[in-house]
């Protein structure tokens, strides 16, 4: 728009005297501006919350945006209104560049860090879900690194489908993933809990998902799925008396991997069978 104004007196135009006149249009590249502005801010401000559960930052941001809106109402020749603005939108690409040194590049998940930082942050009751993918370094030996990676990719979009919606959803490890169910989810699904009816549908839909990626990819007929197991962690303020499961985060977590490795040995079981009857 402004460029065009240059050439007519679409945003603004100087007169013979010199005098720079602006045009009705004169704030529609602004509101233009301040539209994208905000829906990038949102949407980093709602990553960002979800990475590290910090309200500051994101709050101080927003003020810088409210102050300059003040400042423009109260005077229309005050331009320090963008300077607030540039504030804000730097704060946002700090919290930007913030948030992209969380995400695991091979999954586009979460990584190990964002939950070391999120977790000392879980004041509420949880429930933990720990996926381990079978087979990975045999993947990686027989087919690439590369392969392993696809193979990692798959599962990584898998769980963001199926659990994305209710969970916080993380890589910590080569062939490790954790979860968390969000804040309020135990009080809608109905407290203590419709959560392993919920957690057993999820897993189902999982591994059905997984089973269908094997048509699409060739390679993963040489995989045994990905083993599940979680941990269900309860605040002190909403343990029933004769509660005796896990006391601390890190106890729900180490029941929920006690649970996947149990499942993955019933998995190789069932894997190693298979092969023998295709044996004979």
């Amino acid at each position: 728009m402004l460029v065009i104004s240059i050439f007519r007196p679409f945003v603004f135009y100087v007169n013979e005297s010199a005098e720079y006149i602006r045009t009705p249009f004169t704030y529609s590249y602004i509101v233009i501006l301040v539209f994208y502005g905000i829906v990038f801010i949102c949407t980093v401000f709602n990553s960002y919350i979800q990475i590290d559960n910090n309200y500051k930052t994101t709050a101080l941001a927003a003020l810088m945006v409210i102050m300059a809106i003040i400042l423009r109402a109260n005077n229309e020749q005050s331009n320090s209104d963008w300077l607030a603005i540039s504030f804000a939108l730097y704060i946002t690409y700090e919290m930007y560049v913030n948030i992209h040194l969380r995400i695991d590049q091979k999954t586009g998940l979460l990584n190990s860090q964002a939950f070391s930082n999120v977790k000392s942050k879980i004041f509420y009751t949880t429930t933990f879900i720990v996926l381990d993918v079978n087979n990975l370094k045999r993947v990686n030996d027989t087919f690439g690194h590369k392969t392993g990676d696809a193979y990692l990719g798959i599962v990584g979009e898998t769980i963001l489908e199926v659990y994305g919606k209710i969970a916080n959803c993380y890589r910590v490890g080569g062939d490790e993933f954790i979860l968390f169910l969000k804040k309020g989810f135990h009080e809608k699904d109905g407290y203590n809990f419709n959560i392993h009816r919920t957690i057993k549908e999820k897993r189902e839909e999982f591994d059905m998902k997984m089973e269908n990626n094997k048509q699409k990819y060739e390679f993963l007929d040489e995989m045994s799925g990905v083993a599940q197991g979680y941990g269900l962690y309860i605040i002190k303020e909403e343990r029933p008396d004769d509660y005796k499961g896990p006391l601390t985060i890190d106890e729900a977590i180490e029941c929920a991997d006690k649970m996947m490795y149990e499942r993955k040995k019933e998995m190789k079981e069932i894997k190693t069978k298979e092969l023998e009857e295709v044996r004979i």
